[in-house]
Order: C-alpha cells, then sequence, then structure tokens
C-alpha cells in the first residue's frame, strides 16, 4: 500500500447520473451518523462529482476513495 492508499477514506454509494467524463455519486451516511448529536444540523446524505469509469452507469453501488484530509472529513 502506498501513502496515498494510506490515506484515503472510503465512502461507498450510488451513481445517480453521469455524463462523457464524470459521474454524480450520492454518498450513503455512516452508521455512526444516526448517533451524532448534529445530524438535525447537517444533510447526511452527500452529492460529490468524480471521474467517470467508462463502463459506469445509474444505478451502480461504488466505493469511492476520497483524500481522508480535515476539509473532507468536516464535509462528510
Amino acid at each position: 500500500m502506498n501513502k496515498l492508499e494510506e490515506n484515503l477514506l472510503e465512502r461507498h454509494g450510488t451513481v445517480v447520473a453521469t455524463n462523457p467524463k464524470s459521474m454524480t455519486v450520492r454518498i450513503q451516511p455512516e452508521a455512526a451518523c444516526g448517533a451524532c448529536s448534529q445530524r438535525s444540523h447537517c444533510h447526511a446524505e452527500r452529492l460529490i462529482e468524480i471521474e467517470r469509469p467508462a463502463d459506469a452507469r445509474p444505478g451502480d453501488e461504488v466505493t469511492v476513495g476520497l483524500p481522508s484530509t480535515d476539509l473532507t472529513l468536516a464535509a462528510l
């Protein structure tokens, strides 16, 4: 495992839209979100746009690796 892979935060999601170069993925809330005291103040479900593999289609279940920076953690 290289340094970049060690710092990735994996999230599961569903492809909701595609275009030739990118796709929109709905990231599923984590199980811990249900117990979070801030759950009423945030929108646990997130939409992100990422590069699209050629075979991705709406409805596909995917795992997305995101950099685990403080900004990423705050956004998710």
